[in-house]
């Protein structure tokens, strides 16, 4: 009788390759998943930003939440928020990935929705323009 069995067509279990004693972590394998590729989106985007303005992000904390706290007293689903720094904390710009991703109809509209609304509220933060930020073919 085999060690191991393959049930339901499901695939070999448990890891394809032992930890390496000399890394930190063990490689992911397979295809990244929707948060990683968000991410991904994201430092993309403000790779694209810091390339006309390098410095805009100093003192910025750029951070992604699944979803936005649930406000019971209006209907609208944030998107993203800027949020001014306030004595010890500092500045903060929070992109929401499922709002996002359900404005979205495939990944390259993602990433151009991520990085319009990652100019937008970098824009309200720092008094920077739009067209400082992303050029002057930039629709509102």
């Amino acid at each position: 009788m085999p060690r191991s069995r393959d049930r339901h067509g499901r695939g070999v279990r448990g890891p394809l390759a032992r930890p390496n004693p000399w890394m930190s972590q063990v490689a992911k394998v397979g295809p990244p998943s929707p948060k990683d590729r968000f991410n991904q989106l994201v430092n993309a985007a403000i790779a694209q930003i810091e390339t006309r303005c390098p410095t805009v992000f100093a003192g910025i904390q750029i951070i992604s939440f699944d979803v936005p706290e649930v406000d019971s007293k209006t209907d609208v689903v944030l998107l993203a928020e800027a949020i001014a720094a306030h004595h010890i904390h500092p500045a903060k710009i929070v992109l929401y990935r499922r709002p996002l991703e359900h404005r979205a109809a495939n990944p390259a509209e993602l990433g151009e929705l991520v990085h319009r609304v990652l100019v937008e509220q970098t824009a309200i933060l720092t008094g920077f323009t739009i067209a400082d930020l992303a050029g002057n073919n930039f629709d509102i």
